[in-house]
């Protein structure tokens, strides 16, 4: 429970935050596998070894990303490559909107200069 105190919570709080059933914690049976997905889908930096062996620091203070070197000799990290698609692609959006806008007003242009038959 030294986790649960750490986030000055209820255990009650706890319980319903995670959907583990109340005082499952404090059962001599031990924790479950559904138990440890229970804690570990709503805590995600709780580290597993202090959780299962009780080993190590309680909480991941930081994630080591595998990195990526780009043909140019630059190393980006997965989130920072994220990030750029992601800035690529709101350009590309504003570049196409753009282009639509032209398009649209050219075609109003087209139509009433074109002249009329019949």
């Amino acid at each position: 429970m030294y986790f649960v105190d750490s986030l000055n919570i209820s255990k009650r709080d706890f319980y319903k935050m995670t959907n583990i059933s109340r005082g499952t914690l404090e059962s001599k049976t031990g924790i479950t596998e559904d138990t440890i997905g229970k804690i570990f889908a709503v805590y995600q930096n709780i580290s597993p070894a202090w959780l299962l062996k009780g080993e190590g620091e309680m909480l991941i203070t930081e994630i080591s990303l595998p990195t990526i070197v780009t043909d140019k000799g630059s190393e980006y990290s997965i989130c920072q490559l994220c990030k750029e698609k992601d800035r690529t692609i709101e350009a590309l959006q504003k570049a196409l909107l753009a282009l639509e806008k032209v398009n649209n007003s050219l075609e109003v242009i087209n139509t009433h200069s074109l002249p009329q038959t019949g």
